[in-house]
């Protein structure tokens, strides 16, 4: 089945992804990014609910789910580079707390995900837009059999990006912020890694034909720091950041990704 080369997905790429790589940090003064404290709230869990987060990553967001709620982990992740920082995460979790984490990281591909059971919910965060149509179909039915969890998601909004990041991109150009190549440059490392780009109307419609409606629908709070973070070096025209910061909060359709959870409608609703 065809799939994003699991080797773009390296040390150096999470490395990069990571705005505080000081784990021990975030451990004790909670400092997870801000997406993941969002998505975590999307719903509530027990300490008794089992919960998959299907493509971890570094790891990060299994780490806040137990922190939080104190329920059962499985993180999978098809790149081998992931998984060992997760690995070494959790000997840092273990060595460091007083907490027995009840969390499992899997090295697994789609072809071979587990059989897991009474799953309550798997969360997707920055995962779907790295996933072609064919593997997200396989993959949600996979997930439908292990107890028709909800599915909460992250993902990148096609509508910001097609509509605002090419006005971005002509501003830095135009104001010599950076260059036509690295533009270009960017572009392309996005390319290919996010081959299969969606947003809010786009995904319900997908999610349903897969038995999956949504239930929530929201979006990152954005302030002046988080536009500042997009913008780049255009931030440094304040006038522009207002500007930003009045759009982006009038046209909330308008951010540049989006939380959506889903339950099936062989499931009760959350």
């Amino acid at each position: 089945m065809k799939q994003v080369n699991p080797k773009f997905y390296d040390k150096k790429y999470f490395e990069f992804q990571s705005s505080s790589p000081n784990f021990f940090k975030k451990l004790t003064s909670n400092k997870f990014n801000k997406k993941y404290q969002e998505i975590s709230n999307l719903i509530k869990l027990k300490p008794t609910d089992k919960i998959c987060d299907f493509g971890c990553g570094n790891g990060d967001l299994s780490f806040l789910l137990f922190l939080k709620y104190d329920c059962s982990i499985t993180g999978i992740d098809y790149s081998h580079d992931a998984i060992n920082i997760c690995q070494t995460k959790l000997k840092l979790f273990k060595k460091n707390t007083n907490n027995k984490p009840k969390i499992k990281f899997y090295n697994l591909d789609n072809q071979h995900l587990p059989k897991l059971k009474n799953i309550k919910a798997v969360y997707f965060c920055d995962v779907f837009e790295h996933l072609y149509p064919q593997e997200i179909k396989l993959i949600v039915n996979q997930v439908s059999s292990w107890g028709n969890p909800d599915i909460v998601v992250h993902t990148d909004n096609d509508i910001y990006l097609k509509i605002i990041q090419p006005i971005i991109d002509a501003t830095t150009i135009i104001t010599g912020k950076s260059t036509l190549k690295e533009v270009k440059q960017q572009k392309k490392f996005h390319q290919k890694r996010h081959v299969n780009l969606t947003n809010p109307k786009k995904l319900s419609q997908t999610m349903e034909t897969f038995g999956y409606s949504q239930q929530i629908l929201a979006y990152p709070k954005i302030d002046k720091e988080t536009v500042i973070n997009q913008l780049g070096s255009l931030s440094k025209i304040k006038l522009l950041v207002k500007l930003s910061l009045f759009i982006v909060k009038l046209l909330p359709f308008l951010i540049p990704s989006f939380y959506s959870v889903y339950s099936s409608k062989n499931h009760k609703k959350i």
